[in-house]
């Protein structure tokens, strides 16, 4: 949790300043507003994010289900996460299954096979949870254009 708290500070430091910078001038705000703005965009990504989550949780765990093909992962994906080493800094990345009442980053009952399905539907969730993600991430870009 710490580094992914960092990385949204440090974030959060380079864009102010970048629109300090750009924003200032431009615009007419005082660099305090756009350090402001930036903070309420972050805020407003973590709420609608969280709203997502909420939504998603609440679908019915058969749209989620194992042979769901739009949750399959495919070759060229796996290759892609051994390029990346996914498995050696998978576990310093925050893991929020909890809030939803299922915790991910470990396996707690790996011979269950009804564990290992409640696994595969809740990461299934989080992948369509990213999914939403990736466009209304531009909402904050529209509501706070600095």
């Amino acid at each position: 949790m710490v580094l992914y708290l960092s990385i949204i500070f440090v974030a959060n430091v380079v864009i102010s300043g970048l629109n300090i910078i750009f924003g200032t001038a431009t615009f007419g705000y005082s660099w305090w507003a756009v350090i402001l703005m930036t903070l309420a965009s972050t805020v407003f990504q973590f709420a609608i994010d969280g709203l997502f989550a909420i939504i998603v949780n609440k679908m019915p765990n058969k749209w989620f289900a194992v042979d769901n093909k739009h949750y399959q992962v495919s070759k060229r994906c796996q290759k892609f996460y051994e390029k990346l080493k996914i498995r050696k800094w998978k576990d310093k990345v925050w893991e929020l299954g909890g809030l939803g009442g299922f915790r991910k980053n470990k396996l707690n009952d790996p011979n269950n096979p009804e564990y290992i399905e409640r696994f595969i539907i809740e990461s299934n969730k989080g992948v369509l949870t990213h999914r939403i993600g990736y466009f209304v991430g531009f909402l904050g870009v529209f509501l706070f254009p600095l």
